[in-house]
């Protein structure tokens, strides 16, 4: 497990490589802040899980989402991986308006009722992406659906 601390922050990264698992934590006092997980599927990187925690100190809107994302494309850049993808509630625009702010777009897929946010260092691929190869890799029905957020 690779350790990267930021003391004028007061936190700390960890980076467990053998899981694609990031987890990031307040040196002092320690506390558990959140983790992002991911998982490399067919040369993309899936987005399968990113929680700050609430409770019993609510660290969200701090930027602690945006530094796991952060290191999230560093470790696309390093493993070449040209695309990030993820997705979410329909309804969760909180979370939709997040991916947007990191770069990501979002597209909203209503008869899965999912919200599809990708990456791509690539821009032509963000342009005209595959959905049928990405509900593919996550095992949704071919026939999406899709539009654009807006």
């Amino acid at each position: 497990m690779q350790v990267k601390e930021y003391k004028e922050q007061n936190f700390r990264l960890l980076i467990c490589s053998e899981s694609d698992r990031f987890e990031i934590e307040r040196l002092s006092p320690r506390r558990h802040i959140g983790y992002l997980q991911m998982y490399e599927k067919g040369g993309q990187l899936e987005i399968r899980d990113l929680w700050i925690d609430e409770e019993p100190e609510d660290f969200r809107g701090n930027g602690f989402g945006s530094i796991l994302i952060e290191h999230a494309f560093e470790y696309a850049k390093e493993k070449r991986i040209d695309s990030i993808f993820g997705h979410t509630q329909t309804d969760d625009y909180k979370v939709h308006r997040f991916y947007e702010k990191c770069g990501f777009k979002v597209f909203i897929d209503n008869k899965h009722n999912t919200a599809w946010f990708l990456y791509s260092s690539n821009v032509g691929l963000m342009d005209t992406p595959d959905f049928d190869q990405l509900a593919k890799l996550v095992g949704v029905g071919n026939k999406l659906g899709i539009y654009e957020f807006n």
